[in-house]
């Protein structure tokens, strides 16, 4: 089965951050890790985000975490 680039980077986000829970994850070190454009993958987490399944959250120690059950 071939997945859009999109699905495929919500589902490596969402396992990578629900490793532990606890860690907040800046998109810009998801993108590195995942080897794509911060943009692209930024679009993706507000997606998801929306969907309550990661918060983000803005400043210095801002960044994405899982809030998945």
């Amino acid at each position: 089965m071939k997945l859009q680039t999109a699905t495929r980077l919500g589902l490596y986000a969402v396992l990578e951050l629900a490793r532990d829970p606890g860690q907040t994850l800046s998109s810009a070190d998801l993108a590195e890790r995942f080897g794509v454009s911060n943009h692209h993958l930024a679009k993706v987490l507000g997606t998801l985000s929306n969907a309550v399944l990661v918060r983000g959250g803005r400043g210095a120690s801002g960044g994405y975490r899982f809030t998945g059950n």
